[in-house]
């Protein structure tokens, strides 16, 4: 005969196993259509709020440039070094403006540019995600689920009361 402190801890094991299991199973369901969509559209708008927020910075750096060429006219032939790395300079005698090119700054800008091309591009999906994804694996994992819910029914569901034999009258 089990006790009301046994009753209780049989539920708790009956409710904890019995939601695992059914957790896996709707898991391994909606894994593939709906998880997977999540995780990439999450995935694009980080990236989108990561562009925004850089266009946000640029715009206010290239405004400040812009107040500070209209403030001083000269600044405008030390950002045309800076940016383009070349300046029109033109020599005394000469009317047609020479171009003077800047090749630490060439080699500079063409070193970034091969570091950008290089730079890895991160996994769309996690990686304990990517496996669970694996048909076979999603198999096992509802197959898990199920077995687990059977289990609970089967160990933890409603526990079995014993009959008491009646007693024979005796006469």
């Amino acid at each position: 005969m089990l006790t009301r402190v046994g009753l209780i801890i049989r539920f708790v094991f009956f409710c904890v196993f019995f939601t695992i299991g059914a957790g896996t199973i709707t898991f391994s369901i909606l894994i593939e259509p709906d998880l997977s969509t999540y995780f990439r559209n999450q995935q694009i708008l980080s990236k989108i709020e990561a562009d925004n927020k850089r266009i946000k910075e640029l715009t206010e750096k290239y405004q400040m440039q812009i107040d500070l060429i209209e403030k001083e006219p000269n600044v405008l032939r030390r950002l045309e070094l800076v940016t383009f790395g070349r300046a029109f300079r033109s020599q005394a005698g000469e009317s047609v403006p020479s171009l003077v090119v800047d090749k630490d700054l060439q080699e500079t800008a063409k070193a970034i540019l091969a570091e950008l091309e290089t730079k890895s591009k991160e996994a769309p999906l996690p990686a304990w995600f990517e496996r669970c994804i694996q048909p076979n694996i999603r198999t096992s994992l509802f197959l898990a689920g199920c077995g687990l819910v059977i289990a609970t029914f089967l160990f933890f569901g409603s526990p079995s009361l014993t009959k008491e034999k009646p007693a024979k009258y005796s006469k």
